[in-house]
């Protein structure tokens, strides 16, 4: 995740080197083939060593992160649900590759949390994301309040049923 220079080493006991190959850097993300180099002595000789491939990857790799529900809707993020929730975390990166990638949080207890979740591509760069998650499985407490306070009325009084006359 940084840029490489070639450095080469000459060297001759006999007649000294006329031409070493001057150092060669590469910065910009990508593969370069190998890189050669030939010395020369001051007899003529020449001698030549190469290097490579060079990878390069500066850039950091993507995450996003998607959640769904218990019964496999998705879940937009700090929004309240009744249901448990899995986080999902998906990692992609077109330079050296991904080296790690979280793996699926469920959540499923009443709560708000923070998933969060870092990808790490293989020349070490990093990216990180969250998603925000609440759960209320309690149900809510109702009672009645009014009128205050309770009570059944209560009727007093007389009735008077005359008897039935008997017949004339």
């Amino acid at each position: 995740n940084q840029s490489v220079t070639v450095h080469f080493t000459c060297a001759d006991s006999g007649s000294g080197i006329a031409n070493c190959p001057t150092d060669v850097t590469y910065t910009a993300d990508g593969i370069t083939p190998s890189t050669s180099g030939t010395a020369t002595d001051n007899a003529g000789n020449t001698a030549s060593a190469s290097f490579g491939a060079v990878q390069i990857d500066k850039t950091a790799p993507t995450i996003t992160a998607s959640a769904t529900t218990a019964d496999n809707n998705p879940y937009t993020a700090g929004t309240w649900t009744n249901q448990s929730v899995t986080v999902h975390f998906t990692c992609a990166d077109s330079g050296s590759g991904i080296a790690s990638c979280p793996v699926d949080v469920t959540y499923t207890t009443d709560g708000t949390y923070t998933a969060s979740g870092t990808a790490t591509d293989n020349a070490g760069n990093t990216a990180g994301t969250t998603f925000a998650v609440n759960i209320d499985k309690t149900a809510p407490a109702v009672t009645v309040s009014s009128p205050t306070p309770l009570y059944v009325p209560t009727i007093t009084g007389t009735v008077s049923d005359p008897a039935p006359s008997s017949g004339s």
